[in-house]
């Protein structure tokens, strides 16, 4: 054993009650072992030395976070020690029956080199299960494990008039796509591997509800500079069934393989998908998610917290989308709406602004639902400007999904909502904004200047 002396020696461990909690290391014996004192403080003993009648142990007080990161192995045992707290080494020389020789103080610097782990010594095992419930009771250790294996996402307006914010209603609308698209995922998941499991096709339900209850995707980070989230699935609480154990441990990184990191426009993918999944499944589940993708408003890009994935998602081809998933086999949100054209026998006076619910009833003649409406404006206002037009613009307001479009393919302009009353705002916005660039600058497209012109537009700045 290394000759060693301590420049100062206590008279015992200045610490009581201590018991051990696990054997983090084991060789013949324990090699790192985490212990707990009667106020719930956290001790590690790592083994260094020995001889025939005595063991040496360097002992440290370490803040639960920090283990959980070592455990986690974002952090090696020499960084464990080097943030002892207070910066505290006691080295202990005990007697193999446990009991206490020598108590010695002393700062790292002051050990024998030979005593000191390596700086990459990495925890080469998995957690404790024993480390689970203690995370699930300490909310910032709970919040830091599901971090630390986030699905990151992160959305850039390709208009920056607005710089790189995004608006409430396209971020909410873009969460729920993306929890539709996980929790169907993992539903189908859990069923094409355990389906063969149950005997009682209930049992299966009941117990796929619990766990969806637990691995449902929760939002562990959230930035504004863009609009930036990631999300999780809790692999802490842990199901009483240990069968599922693997599976609520890996789903996350499932979904991110088969879902996230895919390039729909590849034959190939397209093909492996339509193998694989049904097509009530692939409604589910790549619906929400090529709806994000085809967002025309926004870049979406996204990476893992692990650091193995980094993706620039694309916009998928049309006929690849319909490959995938049928208009017809769309999973409809709850909240959807549709287009439908109606023709009515009413009396000429009749104040079309206020339809009674029996005019309605009684007058309808015909109705039917419709991919599009044709529509007109001869007043357009902003907080900025009022535009009257002695020609209606005339425009089509399309339903995608639980989105609304507007399109006028003469002045080039295509526009997203997440209702009509947003879809029209935006539409005048951008025709205003459009105008006004025209007449400013001189637009480089005269065939567009020139439709302008024919509008017949007058334009009064409002106030």
């Amino acid at each position: 054993m290394i000759h060693w002396e301590a420049k100062y020696l206590l008279n015992r461990l200045p610490v009581e009650g201590l018991r051990k909690f696990a054997d983090l290391i084991e060789y013949e014996g324990p090699i790192l072992s985490h212990f707990k004192d009667v106020a719930g403080r956290d001790y590690l003993f790592y083994w260094v030395d020995d001889d025939a009648q005595v063991v040496r142990w360097i002992v440290w007080s370490v803040e639960m976070q920090t283990l959980v990161a070592y455990l986690n192995k974002e952090i090696g045992l020499y960084d464990m020690m080097r943030l002892a707290q207070a910066g505290r080494l006691f080295v202990v020389d005990m007697e193999h029956m446990e009991a206490l020789r020598t108590v010695g103080y002393a700062n790292l610097e002051d050990l024998p080199e030979a005593y000191l782990p390596l700086d990459n010594l990495i925890y080469a095992y998995e957690m404790p299960e024993a480390y689970n419930a203690l995370i699930a009771e300490e909310p910032s250790m709970y919040l830091t494990r599901l971090r630390e294996r986030a699905l990151v996402f992160e959305m850039k307006p390709k208009d920056s008039k607005f710089s790189t914010t995004v608006e409430m209603g396209d971020a909410g609308m873009f969460l729920r796509r993306l929890d539709r698209s996980f929790q169907n995922f993992a539903k189908d998941d859990f069923f094409e591997r355990f389906k063969n499991t149950f005997g009682d096709f209930n049992r299966l339900k009941r117990t796929l509800s619990e766990l969806m209850q637990i691995v449902s995707p929760r939002i562990v980070t959230l930035e504004y500079r863009s609009f930036v989230v990631g999300i999780s699935s809790d692999n802490v609480h842990r199901p009483e069934d240990t069968n599922f154990t693997d599976w609520q441990e890996n789903i996350l990184v499932n979904y991110q393989r088969e879902v996230v990191d895919r390039n729909y426009n590849d034959p190939a993918t397209v093909e492996a998908i339509v193998t694989k999944y049904g097509e009530e499944a692939r409604a589910g589940i790549f619906g929400p998610f090529m709806d994000i993708l085809n967002d025309s408003n926004y870049r979406i890009s996204a990476y893992n917290r692990v650091g193995t994935f980094k993706r620039e998602l694309r916009p998928v081809d049309e006929s690849k989308e319909l490959q995938i998933v049928s208009r017809a086999k769309r999973v409809v949100d709850p909240e959807s709406k549709v287009l439908v054209n109606l023709i009515l026998e009413l009396p000429s006076n009749q104040d079309l602004g206020h339809l009674s619910r029996k005019a309605l009833s009684q007058g309808l003649l015909f109705s039917q639902v419709v991919s599009e409406a044709h529509m007109s404006l001869t007043v357009i206002e902003t907080d900025d400007y009022r535009v009257t037009l002695t020609k209606p613009l005339d425009y089509v307001l399309r339903l995608e999904g639980d989105r609304y479009r507007i399109e006028l393919s003469d002045l080039e302009i295509s526009v997203i909502g997440t209702s009509r009353e947003d879809v029209q705002r935006k539409l005048v916005t951008t025709f205003v904004n459009k105008y006004l660039d025209s007449r400013i600058t001189g637009h480089p497209a005269q065939r567009l200047a020139s439709l302008f012109q024919g509008l017949g537009i007058t334009l009064v700045k409002s106030g």
